[in-house]
């Protein structure tokens, strides 16, 4: 996982422009200080819904699923509702954690999900590494594959693993050596492993996990449960909130699927609230009406909405985005008309303002100047566009924004759609409005493929 460092102050120079735009989401010390709350018109408070949802939700321990376009604000608001909802202990699970020697499936974030919640309360001092929370996986592993056996000899397997694992620490507690074991997944360490289902399996040890959990899901989460009602009991009456990070992402996505609708029972039964990421174009896929049938809410954080359904911009989304960025940098950094012109061009998505800034501040500093200027935003603009242009690569696609362009309000439900929106090529607001990312409709006239303008 990224750490995500401070922002400390809003930029006065060009210079702190690109920390404070190039840093990712919000972590908890920035919300108070750089944290802008939109208009419900133009986006619904999210936080607000989960807080109030996750707080009234004693009868169960409550799943959730935030979808939405990469870059509109996810990870900021699960940082929100982490920081918010007090009466519950937070464990935080990154996708990219779970996956280091390229292997992609549910039983790495399985994994993954036991060792932070194990660290994170040891580390916090709520229970220690040898606590009876850790003898039910121990236990389970122990007869899977024969845990300690794997971890001690794991130097007789490969020798260039030897000095990493090492540094790990000892394995005297049962956790540590399912911290161990973890590790031992990250870097695709391979050698024999004793199985149950046959004595001796040569194989990586997330390959081995992977067929060992899959083969019967069920009894690894009455393990886990086992844990995860320990840790409750520590808890002095706080609850649990598991928060899963950046499955939404390229190339998480997939275990996404696995996770929330093939292997959806292990992520409903689980003794502990969650709340997942989900990659918004995938609330258009087939398996979609499984997915909301099971779990307790899906919310959708829609792209700031900036455009109309007759081609006019807003004036309130782009005040708004204004007073988001002045958050952040203060005003005389920037023309306000070359302000404009991003948020603009932006579509409303967040993701993309930042970007332009962090571009056009870097081609104002080479410059040697002291403000963004019109002219440093679009040519930044113009690579950016160039970049969305290559996902364009068919004639149905053209054909399609063309359709949309036309006709804002449409519905349409087919893996077309699925492609424009997983590449931001088509942006979706509130109340099924979709628009032509800006950025693509002008690559696209620029070239010929239509002939439409914002205005």
């Amino acid at each position: 996982m990224i750490e995500r460092m401070p922002l400390m102050e809003k930029a006065t120079n060009i210079q702190e422009c690109l920390r404070v735009f190039g840093n990712g989401p919000l972590t908890s010390n920035d919300i108070d200080k750089f944290y802008y709350q939109f208009a419900n018109l133009q986006r619904i408070d999210i936080t607000r819904h989960l807080e109030y949802r996750l707080q009234t939700n004693t009868f169960s321990y409550g799943k959730y699923i935030l979808a939405g376009h990469r870059g509109v604000g996810k990870s900021t608001e699960l940082t929100r509702a982490k920081r918010n909802c007090c009466s519950y202990y937070s464990v935080v699970i990154d996708a990219s954690d779970a996956f280091g020697s390229g292997s992609l499936n549910y039983t790495n974030l399985l994994v993954e999900l036991v060792n932070k919640v194990g660290r994170s309360v040891i580390d916090a001092g709520i229970i220690e590494a040898n606590d009876k929370a850790f003898d039910f996986l121990y236990n389970y592993w122990d007869t899977e594959i024969q845990i300690k056996s794997v971890v001690e000899n794991v130097n007789s397997y490969e020798k260039k693993y030897s000095n990493e694992i090492s540094a790990k620490g000892n394995i005297t507690t049962k956790f540590g050596v399912l911290d161990k074991l973890k590790l031992l997944l990250s870097i695709g360490m391979k050698g024999n492993i004793n199985s149950s289902s046959s004595y001796s399996e040569f194989g990586t040890v997330d390959e081995i996990i992977n067929k060992t959990i899959s083969k019967n899901d069920n009894i690894f989460l009455e393990a886990l449960n086992m844990m995860l009602d320990r840790v409750q009991e520590k808890l002095n009456g706080k609850r649990l909130l598991i928060i899963l990070e950046n499955l939404d992402k390229t190339p998480y996505n997939k275990v996404a699927y696995e996770i929330y609708n093939t292997h959806a029972t292990v992520i409903i039964n689980m003794h502990a609230a969650i709340i997942g990421t989900f990659p918004v174009y995938a609330l258009y896929s087939p398996e979609y009406s499984n997915i909301k049938d099971v779990y307790d809410d899906v919310f959708n954080l829609g792209v700031v909405q900036i455009l109309g359904v007759n081609h006019d911009y807003l004036d309130d989304g782009i005040v708004s985005l204004k007073q988001l960025v002045y958050k952040r940098m203060e005003k005389f950094l920037i023309e306000e008309n070359a302000l404009e012109f991003a948020i603009k061009i932006s579509g409303g998505l967040i993701r993309d303002l930042f970007s332009l800034l962090v571009g056009a501040a870097t081609n104002a500093g080479i410059s040697g100047k002291s403000q963004i200027g019109m002219a440093d935003v679009e040519e930044w603009a113009y690579q950016m566009e160039d970049s969305y242009g290559k996902f364009l690569n068919s004639s149905e696609m053209l054909s399609r924004i063309k359709n949309i362009f036309e006709h804002p309000s449409a519905q349409f439900n087919d893996d077309l759609l699925r492609n424009l929106l997983r590449f931001d090529l088509v942006l979706e607001y509130r109340d099924g409005v979709y628009v032509v990312h800006p950025m693509v409709l002008d690559w696209a006239n620029r070239r010929g493929f239509l002939n439409g303008s914002y205005h």
